[in-house]
């Protein structure tokens, strides 16, 4: 398209004329994204002429069952964490390696596929790759907040709303707003929390980036020293969240629900974060979820800690709506604790309904 600027107009008239009529399938396909979202604008010679069209995603954390079929579900999350669904990515990921030497061996090498990718990607879509690169190595660092990216990127913050605003049409970036928002306030929202859309690109900007002098060097052990020693904290708040939240959609579509909901996702704001949150406004039914990617089991303390803000919090904002408790826990929950769930009526789900239903 590039060498050939003609090269669309050329096919419109090959449409119009020649292969409209016969029964002929003509498909388009391209990894860049920039270039195939133009063919749909008004000013492309084959705007209008598109049956469908098909954005292929990465695959769903079902499918590392297949790539690696030796992990528990355990290290299947880890490496859905670091990965995500991208079949290049996920063949790089050996099942006889640990976790650590899959790193190693593959991510920290100077010669694989990963070090350079998230900049090989960017510079495929944008020409100017400076600012951007920035914005993503700031919220990649653990800035979400509009103000909290303008200054860390060293950006003007109308400047950065124009970068963010073409990082989520390229469908790098994205807007979050809290799920228990409502309908008719999230469009004027000003709540809106940006996060990396890849997650490899999450990754490699908390981990990769800040420690490229020690990888160039070859330190690898050093660099996985400061990586395992924030691993369970990133698994936990991107990978395991995200799942848990599939989860419910999956559960509902299952009818393991009371309800279907309209929005599933996530609350924050006003001293108080719920990991997941699931709403349908119409019935007023409302499900507050917890997620902890712990070592141990969950105690009973922990579950009436979880009860008690989840309460206070439905009471003061959701009055009279229908209220579901789900905790889910990466190691299980100890006898006392699921005692107590049944007494207080909360649902518990440990790896395995939680793998079970994501992979069905």
């Amino acid at each position: 398209m590039e060498a050939d600027p003609a090269l669309a107009s050329r096919l419109q008239h090959a449409w119009d004329h020649l292969f409209k009529k016969p029964n002929l399938i003509l498909v388009l396909a391209g990894s860049h994204i920039g270039m195939m979202s133009r063919l749909f604008e008004y000013q492309s010679p084959l705007y209008g002429r598109f049956t469908a069209q098909l954005h292929v995603q990465p695959l769903p954390f079902s499918s590392l069952a297949e790539f690696l079929p030796r992990y528990d579900i355990e290290r299947r999350i880890a490496t859905y964490a670091v990965v995500g669904g991208v079949p290049a990515y996920l063949e790089r990921m050996k099942d006889q390696r640990s976790l650590a030497e899959n790193l190693k061996e593959e991510i920290m090498s100077a010669t694989g596929i990963f070090r350079n990718e998230p900049f090989f990607l960017i510079s495929d879509q944008v020409k100017e790759t400076r600012n951007f690169i920035e914005v993503i190595r700031a919220i990649g660092r653990g800035n979400h907040v509009l103000e909290d990216v303008a200054t860390a990127a060293h950006i003007p913050k109308h400047q950065t709303i124009v970068y963010l605003d073409r990082l989520q049409d390229l469908g790098m970036v994205e807007r979050r707003l809290p799920a228990t928002l409502p309908p008719a306030k999230r469009s004027r929202s000003h709540q809106g929390r940006y996060h990396l859309l890849d997650h490899y690109h999450r990754f490699h900007f908390r981990f990769i980036d800040p420690n490229l002098d020690l990888l160039e060097q070859k330190r690898y052990n050093q660099v996985w020293g400061k990586i395992e020693s924030q691993i369970r904290a990133f698994v936990g708040g991107t990978a395991f969240e995200e799942l848990c939240r599939a989860w419910v959609w999956s559960e509902a579509d299952h009818q393991g629900l009371s309800f279907v909901p309209e929005i599933v996702g996530s609350h924050w704001g006003r001293g108080i974060q719920i990991d997941v949150v699931a709403i349908d406004w119409r019935s007023k039914h409302i499900l507050l979820g917890e997620a902890k990617w712990e070592v141990d089991q969950i105690s009973a303390k922990m579950l009436k800690d979880f009860v008690e803000k989840a309460s206070q919090y439905a009471e003061k904002e959701f009055n009279g709506w229908l209220v579901q408790l789900v905790f889910f826990a990466r190691a299980g929950f100890t006898q006392p604790t699921r005692e107590e769930a049944s007494n207080v009526h909360v649902r518990l789900v440990d790896l395995k309904e939680l793998a079970k239903r994501l992979e069905e």
